[in-house]
């Protein structure tokens, strides 16, 4: 039995000498087989309890850390590490993260898996939102359930449940059961471990069908077996009191509330985690029926807490909106006047597919051609670019690009491909997708008590096209541009670096030492300067040093160099040298630029 765990990392002082266990992490955007240390416990706990609720000793466990500089979860990594775990040839994927918005290539990787008879488990979301790759049809999601008896509860084709009541975590020297989504996961990927065997001939969509009932590729049972067509829909509307859930969730802030079909009442608010009231925005559970709207993709499922809490209401799904006139039903209209109507001035030939692959490109572009050599006046429309170009060898041949509005510089830039006589006009936009590269000015900082530090000033030198900002952040993902601190100690910090399109560097980490702790002198107002040309320079204007504890011992400065001449143009550099009693030494250059007159003076 072979297991995936995609995660922050398995700790190597937690791994015992029976078990077998390859560490993988991340480099240039790939899995390869390398330890690194994990910054935080998530994933040795989840290795841990899977550890603990498995009885098969044969078995292998993949660490595949997707951790990165970053900080924050990302799509990409998740995918390159599903398709690692393919290679890989495992038999389970546990995945106790979750991302908040969909994507394609993730669902596609996740479907390739399971049709490498890989079963996929991941965790689903504390908060009750919608959570990917677990709402996934093709995923078996797993969440908490207190108060249930049963080892494993299905509660959805997908979707099951386990209690953690006897996960016991101390905090403050108080014992307490964790209800955790994360936890729980992989305690059901340790039942599966036996449940699955080691065969791997056994077809893992029937083992899990025939003893758990657990449909994968199935849809819900809250969706309509026979998909509501328009008019039922509109009698629903016309009969009842409807709720909606909005998926993504950010959509609700799109809708006209003035447009709505006045029996259309509340939504579902995933923060507040309930239902509220389009007129006073006030908590209600005056409707009916429950409308989840999914203008993204086709198989959602919906949240099995939201749907077990609201399980006496009839709940109905309407998704894979194209575009939001859609959805066009759901808004009250008394009637169309001709006015909003088009009439078609010649006919259309309209082509399309059920599924990408299907050379649709290839057929319109062929036929453009045709009907253009029987001397028809043809127009041809594709929402795709790429249509234009990604054709046949022998269509291709016969393209003509025209890139000369096109710049290597940030922006967008309008180009065109000609074929058969007609333009099709499409843009090119050039992202700054470069992550700033930066040093520090050093790892070790001492400053005073009260001091604010600025996290742009620990920085020593920004390498990046755009403008920058530097901020602290906090384990909880609070941002601070500057601290202070009010206790004399240690502390780590993380400096952050990103530019204005939110490309971020790689996460830095300084020590910051805080009063008498500090045991390194420091050196304040050694600022690079610019002096009229036979003015007077004062070395030791503005200089001050401490001795890392507080202590002021700016007289005891030594200048190892200074070359400055105010009589003449020129650069010139002074070095400053301070020791405190420890005998802890640093040094500091200013540049000193003499100039002309003021008007050189840079600005």
């Amino acid at each position: 039995m072979k297991i995936a765990l995609i995660d922050v990392g398995v700790s190597k002082t937690s791994i015992g000498n029976e078990t077998k266990i390859r560490h993988f992490s991340l480099n240039n955007g790939e899995m390869v087989e390398k330890y690194k240390e994990p910054e935080e416990e998530h994933g040795t706990r989840c290795f841990k309890e899977i550890m603990a609720n498995k009885k098969t000793s044969n078995i292998q466990i993949l660490d595949l850390n997707i951790s990165d500089e970053s900080g924050t979860l990302q799509v990409f990594p998740m995918i390159a590490a599903i398709e690692k775990a393919i290679d890989e040839r495992v038999d389970i994927i546990n995945i106790s993260l979750g991302l908040t918005a969909y994507s394609q290539e993730l669902f596609d990787v996740c479907e390739k898996a399971v049709q490498n008879n890989i079963v996929i488990l991941s965790a689903a979301s504390h908060k009750n939102t919608i959570s990917f790759p677990a709402d996934f049809n093709n995923v078996i999601c797993v969440n908490v359930d207190q108060k249930q008896k049963e080892k494993i509860k299905v509660v959805g084709p997908s979707t099951v449940t386990v209690s953690m009541k006897d996960y016991i975590i101390t905090e403050n020297e108080v014992e307490f059961d964790f209800s955790s989504s994360s936890m729980a996961c992989a305690r059901v990927c340790g039942y599966f471990c036996d449940v699955l065997g080691d065969d791997p001939l056994n077809d893992k969509s029937k083992v899990l069908l025939k003893k758990y009932n657990i449909k994968l590729h199935h849809t819900d049972d809250i969706y309509c077996n026979n998909p509501l067509g328009e008019s039922e829909i509109k009698t629903i509307l016309s009969n009842n009191k409807v709720a909606v859930v909005f998926f993504p969730e950010s959509a609700v802030g799109d809708i006209n509330r003035n447009m709505l079909h006045k029996n259309i009442v509340a939504y579902y608010d995933y923060e507040r985690d309930g239902f509220y009231s389009f007129t006073d925005d006030k908590e209600t559970d005056d409707f009916d029926v429950i409308m989840l709207l999914s203008s993204l993709y086709y198989d959602l499922q919906f949240p099995s807490a939201i749907k077990e809490k609201y399980k006496d209401y009839r709940i109905i799904y309407i998704g894979n909106f194209l575009e939001k006139s859609d959805n066009a039903y759901l808004c009250d209209y008394d009637n169309y006047k001709a006015s909003e109507m088009t009439v078609l001035e010649r006919p259309v030939i309209a082509i399309a597919g059920v599924c990408s692959g299907l050379n649709k490109s290839d057929v319109q572009i062929d036929l453009l051609s045709r009907l253009k050599k029987d001397g028809l006046d043809i127009k041809a429309i594709s929402n795709n670019p790429v249509d234009y170009v990604n054709a046949n060898a022998n269509v291709i041949n016969e393209v003509q690009l025209n890139f000369s509005n096109l710049k290597n510089e940030i922006g967008v830039y309008k180009v065109s491909a000609s074929y058969a006589g007609v333009e099709f006009p499409f843009y090119i936009k050039i992202q700054d997708t470069t992550k700033p590269v930066v040093t520090l000015n050093q790892v070790v900082f001492n400053v005073n008590l009260n001091e604010e530090i600025s996290a742009l000033n620990l920085i020593d030198k920004v390498e990046d096209q755009s403008e920058v900002i530097a901020y602290f952040l906090e384990d909880d993902g609070t941002k601070n541009t500057t601290l202070k601190f009010t206790k004399k100690g240690s502390y780590i910090v993380n400096i952050i670096v990103e530019d204005v399109v939110g490309n971020q560097a790689a996460k830095l980490r300084a020590k910051i030492v805080v009063g008498s702790l500090g045991n390194h002198p420091t050196l304040e107002g050694i600022d690079d300067v610019e002096i009229v040309q036979g003015t007077h320079f004062d070395i030791m204007e503005g200089v001050k040093a401490s001795d890392g504890n507080g202590n002021d011992i700016t007289h005891q400065i030594k200048i190892l160099k200074n070359t400055v001449n105010t009589e003449e143009v020129g650069s010139y550099e002074v070095i400053y040298s301070i020791t405190n009693s420890q005998g802890n030494n640093i040094q500091r250059t200013r540049k000193v630029e003499v100039i002309k007159n003021e008007s050189e003076k840079k600005k």
